[in-house]
């Protein structure tokens, strides 16, 4: 506090219990200018360029139908999808996806009605994979798909 004695009351049963520096309040300015200033676009054209690496890595697999799947509805931003045919004679979707995490590296994948996905596909959100990542994710997926 600045200023006089006198010229406060102090109470203990009141106080600021969301104190906000300056630090913090600048912090959160310029994080909303890096966000605005992103090209989402350019964004939106990587994330497509990951997931068709991907998809084209597992693409000759039998029995899986891989593709890029990307809406407003269900996938916000482009995702790699796998969705396992009739003709799938594989390891289940769930059993891929416990081996992913399990395995190392950890790779998470959605997987599953559960995660926003259907019952018979493994999906891949590309948002938080770094450049060349998604081949690492795309070999080890092929080596998970093809164990027998």
């Amino acid at each position: 506090m600045a200023g006089r004695r006198e010229n406060y009351r102090v109470s203990s049963s009141r106080s600021r219990a969301a104190k906000t520096s300056k630090e913090e309040i600048w912090g959160l300015v310029t994080a909303l200018e890096l966000f605005i200033a992103e090209d989402e676009a350019a964004e939106m054209k990587r994330y497509i360029d990951v997931c068709t690496t991907m998809v084209e890595a597992l693409s000759d697999i039998a029995g899986l139908r891989c593709v890029v799947e990307h809406d407003q509805t269900n996938r916000v931003i482009p995702h790699a999808v796998i969705y396992f045919t009739p003709d799938w004679t594989g390891p289940s979707g769930n059993a891929v996806q416990v081996a992913l995490a399990k395995g190392e590296p950890h790779i998470y994948v959605q997987q599953g009605v559960h995660q926003g996905g259907y019952f018979d596909e493994i999906a891949v959100d590309p948002i938080n994979l770094l450049p060349g990542e998604e081949l690492i994710v795309a070999a080890r997926l092929r080596e998970e798909l093809t164990r027998r």
